[in-house]
């Protein structure tokens, strides 16, 4: 828990709840809609995606920007019917699942602080036509200046964290507006007609910037305060001076790379063109297969787009994206101060790792816990591979961690996030970041299930992932716009109770916290206190790389969601 505060908004201790009883869960009534007709949907889709709403009035500059009356919705309900936000009822949808949290989860101080900080969703250069933004109110800017100046001013630490991260938010804010200046000149040369996101952005550019330069400062000193109270590091690529990122020759390549993506994906996106992936197989979840997310090439099935996803990422989120997902270590921290654990005694597993970035800030913080890092795609797996040899390259070369080749103490396996080869009870801690926002309803179901089946009694789940209704109210009218970056269950996510999903199968939901964009829920399974070490062997055999043919053989016959 974080020991002290800052004068940031931020006080010295997390906002607790007391924890819902059974009868107050249980009397809690939240207002479901019913489902609109597809057909409607799409009539409504498509007027929208043709030009701003009739009556809108927007102006650039210091003018105020206004909107018709119906811009704001009458309640939640009538919020989330709207084609922008449209998800159809399904077993655990609500209509605000903020208000569906606080009936669930102890509330960190983040959570009222970001509920209240004063951007607003720019949603131009998604092309939606739902035209709600707004440039930031002065207020907000006065907050974000303090924020800074107070805390970069503070003391040496501070003062470098600022200067690197400042000058990484202006690094990912270039090369973000050369992606779509690139996509813009291509379109343009090309004889195109279509107006690209480099117009959108450039005829808001203000609100653009401004709006998610605040969010970044805002998000930063979060982080920083976090560091000071000793949750977790300094991140160690800031810290490694030998790090390749401060290599010109490998940053301009990474550059190349993204630009060279961006001009694709754009241009896929515009066109809403064949998502389907470049290869058939059924070893795949029919979602996993049908789908390249975010329309970036070959979705998460070759090299290619594991070697730009990082950079495509941070430049989405001006370079905040790490330390969004850092906030998984301060749950991490406060449960282990709370339970007084010993790291180097447990076993984490992350599902759907990605590239394993956030992988080595885990093992950065907790080198000597043993880690298992899962993917479905194993090109991306592959990366994560390459990722965690090279943070232990350079930050623990002297050391053996563990028995794997790398002697990081971390291995890898390919499955499904709903579906991991691993006995029950074989984990002290499970960790996803931004998987749930794409995966159907019933794969999220059968996530929980699963990570429940390989959690011990008494252990930790942090999920990571995008706000949802309710979090950031500024943002609700226009949250599911998300959806158009080829993310088919997008919509159907930001109305999820996630915290109802995972409590149905003894997974108790214990803490929230937003960061920016992100929100970070932890949860501890039901049954008591981990089982002691030697009740562990058939785990501590499969970690070490044995018994993996009897385990398959053994879960040969279970049903696993296709």
């Amino acid at each position: 828990m974080i020991a002290r505060g800052v004068a940031c908004g931020f006080p010295a201790r997390c906002l607790r709840r007391a924890a819902p009883t059974a009868a107050r869960v249980a009397g809690t009534r939240r207002v479901h809609v019913q489902p609109r007709p597809a057909a409607e949907v799409q009539v409504a889709t498509t007027e929208a995606s043709e030009g701003s709403p009739a009556g809108s009035k927007f102006t650039l500059g210091e003018d105020s920007t206004s909107t018709t009356a119906a811009a704001a919705p009458s309640s939640y309900a009538e919020l989330r019917r709207r084609p922008i936000n449209f998800s159809p009822e399904t077993r655990y949808t609500v209509d605000n699942v903020a208000e569906a949290d606080a009936e669930r989860f102890q509330l960190h101080s983040s959570v009222p602080f970001w509920r209240t900080y004063g951007t607003n969703m720019d949603v131009r250069s998604m092309g939606t036509g739902a035209e709600d933004s707004r440039r930031a109110p002065a207020s907000t800017g006065e907050t974000a200046l303090n924020l800074l100046t107070s805390s970069a001013l503070a003391d040496a630490e501070s003062a470098a964290y600022w200067a690197y991260h400042v000058g990484r938010t202006g690094f990912f804010l270039t090369t973000s507006a050369a992606g779509a200046l690139a996509h813009h000149l291509s379109e343009q040369l090309s004889g195109g007609g279509r107006r690209t996101p480099f117009q959108n952005l450039s005829a808001n550019a203000q609100a653009e910037l401004t709006n998610r330069l605040y969010e970044g400062v805002a998000m930063f000193q979060q982080d920083l305060a976090a560091i000071k109270a000793g949750a977790y590091k300094l991140p160690w690529d800031m810290t490694t001076p030998t790090h390749r990122q401060f290599n010109p020759l490998y940053v301009a390549s990474k550059a190349t790379s993204f630009v060279g993506e961006a001009i694709g994906t754009l241009n896929r996106r515009i066109a809403q063109a064949d998502a389907s992936n470049w290869f058939s197989s059924s070893m795949y979840p029919k979602y996993y297969m049908d789908n390249t997310y975010h329309y970036q090439t070959d979705g998460w099935l070759s090299s290619r787009s594991a070697n730009v996803y990082e950079f495509s990422t941070e430049s989405l989120f001006f370079g905040r994206q790490d330390a969004m997902q850092r906030t998984v270590l301060l749950a991490m921290h406060e449960w282990l101060a709370e339970t007084g654990r010993d790291p180097s005694s447990m076993r984490l597993l992350e599902v759907a790792c990605g590239t394993g970035r956030f992988h080595t800030f885990i093992k950065d913080n907790y080198p000597e816990m043993q880690t298992v890092a899962s993917d479905l795609s194993p090109f991306y797996l592959d990366a994560a591979r390459k990722n965690v040899a090279y943070w232990k390259r350079q930050r623990q070369s002297g050391d053996l961690l563990g028995t794997d080749l790398a002697g990081a103490g971390t291995t890898f396996m390919q499955c499904a996030a709903e579906s991991v080869p691993a006995p029950d009870e074989s984990f002290d801690v499970v960790v996803c970041v931004y998987l749930f926002h794409e995966l159907p309803e019933e794969a999220r179901i059968a996530c929980a299930k699963e990570w429940a089946r390989v959690l011990r009694p008494g252990g930790l789940v942090v999920l990571a992932d995008s706000c949802q209704l309710g979090d950031r109210p500024a943002w609700d009218p226009t949250l599911g716009s998300f959806g158009n970056f080829n993310e088919p269950h997008y919509r159907n996510y930001i109305a999820c109770d996630i915290g109802g999903l995972m409590d149905s199968v003894g997974l108790q939901p214990r803490t929230k916290y937003l960061a920016s964009a992100t929100k970070a829920l932890s949860f501890v399974k039901r049954g008591g206190a981990p089982a002691p070490a030697d009740e562990t062997a058939a785990a501590d055999a499969y970690l070490a790389g044995e018994g993996r043919a009897e385990e398959a053989a053994e879960g040969a016959g279970d049903p696993r969601l296709n």
